[in-house]
């Protein structure tokens, strides 16, 4: 008999507004959603212990602050 286990998927959806790298002035608006699960093998690297559940929020706002300093271009087709 086959057991199936679901872990709580926890998201964190970011958003960010920024200028066109490519210098033609246009603003670009960009929207992501970024997820983890809570799960045993969800680990914490520091410590090898399962993350929490805040744990796992600070991780993905930690994502989405990484991405939002990204550079975006706008698609030169528009």
């Amino acid at each position: 008999m086959m057991v199936r286990t679901t872990f709580e998927e926890i998201k964190w959806r970011g958003e960010k507004r920024v200028k066109c790298a490519a210098d033609c002035g246009r603003t670009i608006k960009r929207v992501r959603t970024f997820s983890m699960t809570l799960n045993p093998w969800n680990v914490d690297p520091e410590t090898g212990d399962p993350r929490t559940r805040e744990q796992v929020w600070e991780a993905l706002r930690a994502e989405a602050t990484e991405w939002r300093l990204l550079p975006e271009w706008c698609s030169e087709d528009s």
